[in-house]
């Protein structure tokens, strides 16, 4: 690598040894980062729905593989992917990056932009229910901290009751992705664009 790179090149990556199963095979991101920026966030929102459905599925037919930490993998990744389609939207019509992970404000953005039922969907409840009191640690008042590190920045585990029963998850993870495309024809005939 020359001095400064990250990345490994094409070359440099051909010159590890491969593991015979996938030989050659990679991707990279040339064509990805050509795409205009919305486009980016929903197909990166879609990338995550998807591995989120992938190992909920896995986790559910084979319940000798669960574990709490692949539990939050898929909550996360569901989570994520709803704040980056979320954030897709936003910027589609702002051309603006909200900063925010708040699912709760994205979504009242999101309905500032979009309003109307042609673009309503659901998420679970207990997203939008408001956290606090001595009942829950401050981290879980961010449910994406919750989802990541399920420990609070001293430690401290969560007080609320966490369950991850894996027929619900992939029921709510199919229902968006269902919503992510019902959504985005409906954005893009709102707009007089296909």
């Amino acid at each position: 690598m020359k001095e400064g790179q990250i990345i490994p090149t094409h070359k440099e990556m051909d010159a590890i040894p491969q593991e015979p199963k996938w030989p050659g095979v990679t991707v990279d991101p040339s064509e990805f980062v050509e795409l205009p920026v919305h486009e980016q966030l929903r197909q990166l929102a879609i990338g995550y729905v998807s591995s989120a459905k992938s190992l909920c599925a896995e986790l559910g037919e084979n319940p000798a593989l669960q574990s709490w930490p692949r539990a939050l993998v898929v909550c996360f990744c569901f989570r994520h992917a709803v704040e980056l389609f979320l954030k897709c939207c936003i910027y589609y019509r702002t051309q603006k990056i909200k900063g925010d992970h708040d699912i709760t404000s994205l979504k009242k953005e999101y309905h500032r932009l979009y309003p109307g039922t042609d673009f309503f969907f659901q998420l679970p409840l207990f997203w939008s229910q408001k956290m606090g009191g001595s009942h829950v640690e401050d981290f879980e008042k961010k449910l994406d901290q919750v989802y990541r590190y399920f420990v609070g920045m001293e430690g401290q585990p969560p007080k609320r009751l966490y369950n991850f029963p894996p027929g619900l998850w992939l029921r709510m993870i199919e229902e968006f992705e269902k919503e992510i495309d019902r959504i985005w024809a409906n954005i893009h005939e709102s707009e007089g664009s296909t």
